[in-house]
């Protein structure tokens, strides 16, 4: 069970999820936060309940001494290279960043005996792939971009280190996350911007369908399932749990923002292997903890346009 005391780990701290799971935890209480970088990150202060670490995980030395150093009761392995790239020549240093970065974690708490209450890795949704929706945890993966083949691969070994090795595991996928303070390269931020700014945007004719969910659920849902061991060992999805096409957030938007842009929809061509219904099941994560999802996406949306336009939310 997570205590106010724990020395909590978090890689990939400065990114999109890992930047609002820690400040989840420092309102929660938590006072021994550790954000592990591989690029320089703030000065520590004293008076702040963040540690900032700036480590490379792909060198198993340093991660040596860095769980020497933290003794971290509880890991959340946020971490990864989420390039779009199809280029092969990305595929060794993608592999890299996504699968030596857990061997090197995992691997030096078993050659170090060290205890840990709970390993909490974040996978995606996109392992599934090709696979018919709604995408359930029983599905076997099926990868079709360099990211998800990785990610897979990392989620096969987490449950080689559970089953051979009986660290605490819990393998997280999350579907599509959205929210304040994403990166403009992904489609929401993107599309918001384009509105705010009443300028043109193109993109597929959009009768793709996606399931998104708010970063605020997200991080909810990390907290949570370190107090379920019922979960050890297994994947779970981290979902909103139904999906919307994304002409109709196109059309949310439009309707918040009441933007003048036009849209140039089939502009973009489709991706080769274009997943058309991309929707998770939930029901695994609800029914072994407290967990549900509470924004919407009209809810959701509203608070990302208000912290993209400068306003409080």
């Amino acid at each position: 069970m997570l205590s106010k005391n724990m020395r909590i780990l978090v890689t990939g701290g400065q990114g999109f999820i890992g930047s609002h799971l820690i400040q989840y935890l420092r309102d929660l209480g938590f006072r021994h936060i550790y954000s592990v970088s591989r690029s320089p990150q703030r000065v520590n202060n004293s008076n702040d309940e963040v540690n900032y670490i700036t480590a490379d995980l792909r060198r198993p030395q340093e991660v040596k001494e860095l769980l020497k150093t933290i003794e971290p009761q509880i890991i959340y392995h946020l971490a990864a290279d989420a390039r779009t790239s199809r280029n092969i020549h990305d595929l060794r240093d993608m592999m890299d960043s996504n699968i030596n970065s857990v061997v090197n974690i995992l691997s030096s708490i078993v050659e170090s005996q060290f205890k840990i209450d709970c390993f909490v890795y974040a996978g995606s949704c996109e392992e599934y792939g090709l696979n018919n929706g709604p995408f359930t945890e029983n599905m076997v993966t099926d990868p079709i971009s360099l990211y998800s083949g990785t990610k897979a691969a990392a989620s096969a070994l987490v449950k080689m280190y559970y089953n051979m090795y009986q660290i605490p595991t819990i393998t997280l996928r999350p579907s599509l996350v959205y929210g304040p303070g994403q990166s403009q390269r992904f489609f929401i931020p993107q599309l918001i911007d384009k509105f705010i700014a009443n300028e043109t945007f193109q993109m597929t004719y959009g009768e793709q369908t996606r399931d998104f969910i708010y970063v605020k659920d997200v991080v909810t849902g990390l907290v949570d399932v370190v107090n379920s061991p019922s979960l050890f060992g297994e994947v779970v999805n981290l979902s909103f749990g139904s999906s919307i096409r994304l002409r109709e957030i196109v059309q949310i938007i439009a309707e918040i923002t009441g933007s003048k842009s036009v849209v140039h929809f089939g502009a973009i061509p489709y991706r080769e292997n274009e997943i058309m219904s991309y929707e998770v099941s939930n029901y695994k994560l609800r029914s072994n903890t407290s967990w549900e999802p509470k924004v919407n996406i009209d809810e959701g949306l509203n608070m990302m346009i208000s912290q993209r336009r400068g306003e409080s939310i």
